[in-house]
């Protein structure tokens, strides 16, 4: 089993012998695929950066397992093992001591209740706070694109449900085209152009019966933003990164 971690501000860096000055606080991102991984933790660093002070940006530390062995059990619907594969990242950015987690996926969010209850350490929700965001727009119908299981599976539908917030789901047709542009050019990054004219004309089936999409998959903001769709998308990547930077302020600035 292929991991890696990546860590800022080490403790072995002789600059922490000394007294530090900010405490800025500590961030763990638990990765499933690298670009999902990356355009939120660019985000983090940016948002924080322009908020808070710029050049500050919390301490951040990314444990990414090999992502053929999530292939593997998202295509099995192999929840139990998803769930113990996910809290391995978990344990290993435990040892770092995150003030919280965040996960920049959403599929893997089917067995969140289940990671909060055996994580030692908090979990943001993705789901919640992309809920949060419609609610807080007044968005009443939202189509959700993701992978095929996150749209087959309805994973935004209970909690939207509690929010009176109506679930769009494309057709079976639409979710296998969706399944296709992310699997086998997002995630391996190839032939972008071709993924953003498929996108391009199935959201144009899509808009006219919602208020806004969901871009339920971290990697569509690589391909799908504001400048080329007309309709309000709720980038969930970036939405979590912020909703992090925000939260990690606040603990901080309480301490």
């Amino acid at each position: 089993m292929l991991s890696c971690i990546i860590t800022l501000n080490k403790t072995n860096y002789p600059y922490n012998k000394r007294k530090r000055m900010i405490d800025t606080g500590k961030i763990g991102i638990l990765a499933i695929t690298a670009p999902g991984a990356a355009i939120c933790y660019e985000e983090l660093v940016s948002y924080y950066g322009h908020q808070y002070g710029k050049y500050s940006h919390p301490n951040i530390f990314l444990h990414n397992l090999n992502f053929h062995e999530y292939h593997i059990l998202l295509q099995n619907e192999d929840w139990e093992n998803l769930t113990n594969l996910m809290l391995i990242s978990i344990n290993e950015l435990a040892k770092h001591n995150p003030d919280f987690i965040i996960i920049p996926a959403n599929t893997v969010h089917v067995v969140i209740e289940k990671l909060i209850k055996r994580s030692p350490i908090k979990i943001l929700n993705i789901l919640e706070i992309v809920t949060n965001e419609c609610v807080s727009n007044n968005y009443k119908r939202v189509a959700v694109l993701g992978t095929k299981w996150t749209m087959s599976i309805k994973l935004y539908k209970n909690i939207f449900d509690i929010n009176k917030i109506s679930l769009i789901t494309p057709d079976e047709e639409e979710q296998n085209i969706i399944q296709k542009i992310i699997l086998d050019h997002l995630v391996p990054q190839t032939k972008i152009e071709v993924a953003r004219d498929m996108l391009s004309k199935l959201i144009a089936k899509i808009t006219p019966n919602c208020d806004a999409i969901a871009l339920a998959c971290t990697e569509l903001p690589m391909i799908l933003d504001q400048q080329n769709c007309n309709i309000p998308l709720i980038d969930t990547t970036r939405i979590l990164a912020r909703a992090a930077a925000i939260q990690i302020r606040q603990i901080t600035y309480l301490i």
